[in-house]
């Protein structure tokens, strides 16, 4: 296979990559795939160290049996999958057996297996890739991008996956120590900087590398009769979730609000899009309690959603209030960028600032169903000309940032940058 080369001066250097995550396709976690995938079209050669496909069922995938690793090519890339015990997350124990299991194994496999790299990236969570990560940083002699798109182990903290204080304790110091040893740590969130900086890594070795959506699959047209007619959106004003439906999402607020909205805009509709551990509750109580402007639709192609996006009014983000969630960034936001609808904001810290600083829609209180309605009425309000602005500083903060073409080129240069700061020392 040819690999890429750039002119750096007068020399030419070749990119030969290694992307580390337990998760890959056909696995629903796409990021990873598309960043090989695209950097295999500009050319370069790609390895992703993985494990066998089984999240998020805990089965193993149709045409896939256990063995300690197995060697495949993907759309042109060489993939290189370990063992691991597969498990759902729901079973705590078998969780962390499963991250362990493929921890070790890619430890001991990957550097047989990996060939020789230019630069390792690894995409976290699960921070249990650290431990392979580091090992083939020196096996390898490989500058290491350590991503981080989580905060660990506050965020399971957070939400009570991990009580225990010495478990929690002995993930903080292994975290501090990777992040001591990576040669670049990316994160996905501009408020992620004070938590890393606090935890002693410098500036300098900071990175943003936010999260991105295809810009082939999200992007502006024009309302689909179709969708418009299987959802009974005609005549209504839509006001669209999508995504996962758990805990952090705090969903029975937007069920408070829809008992407002019922009273107060009873044109309004609220349609809900996905899945998750608290879809089938959320449901049951939208029936339970006659709640005819909800609807569920339950999970959808990306191709659906964005046609689902583009008949709506408004889009929607809410999660609970907290450390996490204050500073990320739920990447439906990019989705509802690309396709030009005004955002209702229903978080704080950095998420709420990206629609307010760049004027995309209207924040409300997370957790307050009254706040959330009164944005809802502000939004019925809008000018056209107040929503073609909308549309056009969406479309265009979503192209120069977080489209996957502006996100993968981001990576790559990152990557041509360090294996020029190797040649030169």
């Amino acid at each position: 296979m040819p690999l890429a080369t750039f002119e750096i001066g007068d020399k030419k250097r070749l990119m030969r990559i290694l992307l580390l995550s337990q998760h890959y396709g056909p696995e629903p976690m796409t990021k990873v795939n598309e960043l090989a995938e695209d950097l295999v079209a500009s050319g370069h050669e790609v390895t992703c160290l993985t494990g066998f496909p089984n999240y998020p069922s805990g089965k193993l995938y149709p045409n896939y049996r256990l063995r300690p690793w197995t060697i495949e090519w993907e759309n042109g890339v060489r993939v290189v999958r370990t063992f691991l015990l597969p498990s759902a997350s729901k079973n705590k124990i078998r969780y962390s057996i499963n991250l362990a299991s493929f921890a070790v194994s890619a430890s001991i496999l990957g550097p047989l297996l990996s060939k020789s790299v230019d630069v390792i990236y690894v995409r976290h969570p699960p921070l249990t890739q650290g431990l392979p990560a580091l090992i083939l940083k020196y096996l390898r002699r490989a500058p290491l991008v350590y991503a981080m798109h989580d905060l660990w182990p506050e965020s399971i903290a957070e939400l009570g996956m991990i009580k225990n204080r010495t478990i929690l304790s002995a993930l903080d110091r292994f975290e501090r120590f990777l992040m001591r040893r990576a040669d670049i740590v990316g994160l996905s969130s501009l408020g992620f900087v004070p938590n890393i900086t606090g935890k002693g890594v410098p500036q300098e070795k900071i990175r943003i590398l936010p999260d991105w959506v295809d810009e082939r699959i999200y992007h502006e047209a024009d309302e689909s009769p179709e969708i418009v007619q299987k959802y009974g959106m005609s005549g209504k004003v839509n006001i669209v979730f999508a995504g996962n439906m758990g805990f952090v999402q705090n969903l029975d607020t937007i069920l408070d609000g829809a008992k407002i909205l019922s009273k107060s805009a009873p044109s309004v509709q609220i349609l809900m899009v996905g899945n998750g551990l608290e879809r089938e509750r959320l449901e049951k109580r939208s029936l339970d309690e006659s709640m005819p402007n909800v609807r569920f639709t339950g999970s959808v192609a990306p191709e659906l959603a964005a046609d689902i996006f583009r008949a709506a009014d408004g889009l929607l983000v809410h999660v609970r209030s907290g450390l996490f969630a204050n500073s990320s960034i739920a990447s439906k936001t990019y989705s509802y960028m690309a396709v030009g609808k005004p955002i209702l904001m229903g978080a704080a810290g950095t998420s709420r600032a990206i629609v307010e600083d760049n004027q995309l829609g209207l924040a409300f209180e997370p957790g307050n169903p009254k706040s959330f309605a009164d944005v809802v009425m502000k939004l019925t309000n809008l000018s056209e000309m107040d929503r073609q602005g909308i549309a056009k500083r969406g479309r265009e903060l979503f192209l120069s940032k977080y489209s996957r073409s502006a996100g993968v080129a981001q990576h790559e240069e990152l990557f041509r940058q360090m294996v020029d700061k190797r040649e030169t020392h």
